[in-house]
């Protein structure tokens, strides 16, 4: 099984605070470095993420852009195997707001089993075998999405406002049907490669197709609108996550998708959450995790300890970013 990850520059350029490096007791709101505070805790994520998951799996493949291929393999000098820039072919009217979407462009180019990893999972054993002879698999369900403004808002504004939308895409207020439910994909895969690409397929059509750029701009303007609720941030869960449980009531094949994690257990009780992790060896950094000092000071050892090659390649790109520079980080090896 092939382990892919990937990676987008355009949303994590745009999110960065532009007036780096931040002063002492700044604010950085909305900005993050893909969610992380700084530069080093997002670079010291991807090394122990990669690295884990190079001792597990013998192809590690990276789908990415040009700036990502030079940061991440050329620069940090990650162990993939392979590496592909088809996200240098991402129209240019596609809004970075479309932060995920990386991992569906890197869904539909596969042509056999695969796990796609994020950058903060780290997979401290390999996946059980269970999840990898399953025709798909994923982190946990995420249920009752239609009461959820994750999904309900940005699902309404896509039936609304877009022109292309995948097939039985419909739009009946409080009806529910079997498959109204979404796979979690901090991590995801299969042995049914096919399923997952069809739907990755039609969602790169849906973010990039010209027809839908005007709906698009329409939809995203309702960020605006709603505040914290901005809708911009559950499309690509739409596509993604919903569409592929979709999918698979659609085909028959849900009672065989398997799920790393039971989704009410870890909602109801943390010890189980804490023990079962444990017993797997799945660290999944969600949210606030990414902000916690302490946690990152513990990431910072832990790369400093099992993998020192990494500390002087990541105080070079750190000390560029603090230069002003981490916009050209990508642009030269």
């Amino acid at each position: 099984m092939k382990c892919i990850y990937s990676f987008w520059s355009k949303p994590f350029l745009a999110n960065i605070k532009p007036n780096f490096p931040v002063q002492a007791g700044a604010t950085t709101g909305v900005y993050s470095y893909a969610g992380f505070s700084c530069f080093e805790d997002f670079l010291n994520s991807w090394v122990l993420s990669v690295e884990l998951s190079s001792t597990h799996y013998q192809e590690v493949e990276l789908v990415t852009d040009t700036y990502g291929k030079v940061l991440l393999a050329e620069r940090l000098q990650l162990p993939f195997t392979s590496i592909n820039t088809a996200i240098d072919h991402v129209p240019d009217h596609v809004s970075a707001r479309h932060w995920s979407l990386s991992k569906i462009v890197a869904y539909s180019l596969q042509n056999g089993p695969f796990v796609h990893v994020d950058a903060d999972v780290y997979l401290w054993k390999r996946l059980p075998n269970r999840l990898e002879k399953a025709p798909v698999f994923g982190q946990n369900t995420d249920s009752q999405i239609w009461l959820n403004f994750h999904y309900t808002e940005p699902y309404f504004l896509m039936y609304k406002f877009l022109k292309v939308l995948p097939q039985n895409f419909t739009y009946v207020p409080r009806t529910f049907h079997a498959w109204d439910t979404a796979i979690c994909c901090g991590i995801v895969g299969g042995q049914a490669w096919q399923l997952i690409k069809d739907v990755a397929t039609m969602g790169v059509k849906i973010f990039s197709c010209q027809e839908n750029a005007y709906g698009w701009e329409v939809a995203l303007s309702f960020d605006l609108l709603w505040g914290d609720r901005m809708p911009s941030y559950g499309y690509i869960s739409v596509v993604e996550q919903y569409g592929i449980a979709k999918e698979c009531w659609l085909r028959g094949i849900w009672h065989e998708v398997e799920l790393l994690l039971d989704e009410e257990k870890i909602s109801t009780d943390m010890q189980y959450l804490k023990r079962k992790c444990a017993e797997l060896g799945y660290t999944h950094l969600i949210d606030s995790t990414k902000k916690h000092t302490d946690i990152m000071a513990r990431l910072k050892r832990r790369i400093a300890t099992t993998y020192p090659h990494y500390v002087p390649l990541i105080a070079e790109l750190v000390q560029e970013e603090k230069s002003h520079r981490t916009r050209s980080i990508g642009s030269a090896s």
